[in-house]
């Protein structure tokens, strides 16, 4: 009788030591995890790279933007700050880039600012001077063609941006692969118009 108490406590017992072990090895495995996810994003996205889902950027309707929403257009894509001292060079060419793709129906631009502030970034794109198409004034949070996004609570993908060298430009494809990545300001109408070409 007491060896099979003795057995018993000892087969117990290893389980116990078993149990305990693979604990310990879960608590390392979510630890590996966590660092992994918690590691920053150091490769840098390519031409030809299938763009992300999740490019970053809320709406001013509070909506998240999702390259899946992009429905097979081109799409330029742009993440800037107010504190870039050539912002406004770079308002300059988007307007004019705008105003050149109005009748394309295949052309999207998506401007995120990174600033973070979901409160200040709509007050100022509500006063934003309009954009002038043909005549007509249209607020630019009301365009069409024009979206603009802020990064507030919906991360940017480090290997998209680098929040140290803003502004940074991109051009996605219609089959959600990028065509041009971090455009210079001066090489942005013509790489657009290389890829895209206006309606008349």
């Amino acid at each position: 009788m007491r060896r099979i108490i003795s057995s018993v406590y000892l087969v117990l017992l290893i389980a116990i030591a078993l149990a305990v072990r693979a604990d310990a090895a879960d608590k390392d495995t979510e630890a590996a995890l966590a660092a992994v996810a918690a590691a920053p994003e150091t490769q840098t996205v390519r031409i030809g790279d299938k763009a992300p889902r999740t490019i970053g950027g809320v709406m001013c309707h509070g909506s998240k933007v999702d390259t899946a929403d992009f429905g097979g257009k081109y799409v330029l894509v742009v993440y800037w700050s107010e504190s870039d001292p050539n912002y406004k060079a770079w308002d300059a060419t988007l307007r004019e880039i705008r105003r050149s793709y109005t009748n394309n129906t295949d052309f999207l631009m998506l401007s995120i600012c990174m600033d973070g502030d979901f409160a200040k970034w709509k007050d100022d794109l509500e006063q934003a001077k309009p954009i002038e198409l043909k005549g007509k004034q249209i607020a630019l949070f009301r365009d069409r063609i024009w979206w603009h996004a802020v990064d507030d609570d919906w991360p940017v993908p480090q290997s998209v941006v680098d929040r140290e060298h803003l502004p940074v430009a991109h051009l996605i494809g219609r089959d959600l692969h990028f065509l041009a990545v971090r455009i210079p300001l001066d090489e942005l109408n013509t790489t657009v118009e290389s890829q895209v070409k206006p309606v008349e």
